[in-house]
């Protein structure tokens, strides 16, 4: 590179911060998708409220934008989701992650946080609310994605996908609004994810499963896929203790039940085997809702490249909808799913958390459930 246009940098260069011989502003990559994503959840029993957020920034094309998916149970037991997605170009200063009406701010980096959503015209929704995680970040590991088939590349020198990640519990506090209700959120329980790089690990994926779990005295951890034949692409996690303590997860046997002709989880067991060689059972009884049916894809009638493409002025869709809309069934069996679920952690310890799950139908274990009589006509074929 004989020189760098001066629009390149960025004032954290200044600093002496650099782990490459480039600037701040610029990445290893030239794949249009590589990104910085910093995801926070939380849910309240008691109020019906699932809610996830999620903040890209992708350097490769100036832009930043964020999504939020509020859910309430309605008393009839059906949900309301309200869905949000901002975009916007972004700045010299990568400091700053506000992106139009919502914020987010490090307190204190890897453990505290403000997020705070102002009252705007796409969704009936604003809040001002902080997360705590009661442990260091843990499961903080380099997840390596598929080879690339050469002319499938975004970027012909990637060679692959992958990216840095961790996860963490959280606590939130603060106050929610919704359709004119206000909400004290007090001692909530949540999740995070943080990653950096290029997420192309969905594309072949078989079956994925991502647990953030909250016990009384400790948490558990787990990030878990498998290709479609059932090769297992990466079995990573932790259980923590109140003192931050880790244990690694070395495996993980999985039995999922599924209400039949969906992907829709019912239960799912586990045995995981830990860094000192005992096995424990973890149990999760799964809420048939998602409370976040995709909290990376535009709403409405939106396309991606409306905000991937750099406008230069902001960019704001937000939708409201029922989960009685069969559209919107036929949506949620097709995605990724956040879900919230009650845990059992051998068979005495209770606890709650997130369950995150996507099962392709061409992965075979499971696919006379999600199948259902498709799968058996296919047989007799």
């Amino acid at each position: 590179m004989s020189g760098v246009s001066t629009y390149l940098l960025n004032p954290l260069d200044d600093y002496w911060i650099h782990q490459a011989n480039l600037p701040m502003n610029m990445v290893a990559s030239k794949d249009k998708l590589w990104l910085e994503q910093s995801w926070w959840g939380f849910f309240d029993r008691e109020s019906g409220i699932k809610n996830a957020f999620n903040f890209w920034v992708y350097p490769n094309m100036r832009t930043a934008s964020v999504s939020f998916t509020f859910a309430v149970v309605q008393p009839d037991g059906s949900q309301l989701s309200h869905r949000m997605m901002v975009s916007r170009e972004i700045t010299d200063d990568r400091t700053s992650m506000d992106i139009g009406p919502a914020r987010a701010v490090v307190v204190k980096p890897l453990r505290e946080w403000t997020i705070t959503l102002d009252e705007n015209d796409a969704i009936p929704v604003s809040c001002e609310l902080q997360a705590h995680s009661p442990v260091p970040p843990g499961h903080c590991e380099w997840l390596e994605g598929p080879k690339v088939d050469e002319g499938e590349s975004r970027d012909p020198d990637a060679g692959g996908y992958g990216h840095f990640n961790y996860m963490a519990p959280l606590v939130w506090d603060g106050w929610l609004k919704v359709d004119g209700k206000k909400y004290d959120v007090k001692k909530w329980l949540g999740a995070r994810d943080r990653s950096w790089g290029i997420l192309g690990m969905f594309r072949d994926v078989g079956i994925h499963m991502w647990i953030v779990a909250s016990f009384k005295d400790f948490y558990v951890q787990l990030w878990y896929q498998e290709l479609p034949d059932g090769t297992l692409r990466g079995c990573k996690g932790s259980i923590i203790d109140k003192d931050g303590r880790y244990t690694p997860i070395f495996r993980a046997i999985h039995e999922v039940e599924f209400r039949t002709g969906t992907r829709i989880p019912t239960v799912a067991k586990f045995k995981i085997l830990d860094g000192n060689g005992k096995w424990h059972d973890l149990v999760a009884d799964v809420l048939a809702k998602p409370y976040c049916i995709s909290s990376g894809t535009p709403v409405g009638d939106g396309k991606a490249e409306d905000f991937w493409t750099p406008k230069g002025s902001m960019n704001i869709v937000g939708e409201t909808f029922d989960d009685l809309d069969e559209g919107r069934d036929r949506e949620r069996d097709k995605i990724l799913k956040h879900r919230i679920a009650g845990f059992t952690f051998d068979g005495t310890e209770q606890g709650e958390g997130h369950f995150e799950i996507a099962v392709s139908q061409r992965y075979g274990r499971y696919r006379n459930q999600i199948m259902g009589d498709k799968a058996r006509h296919w047989a007799k074929v």
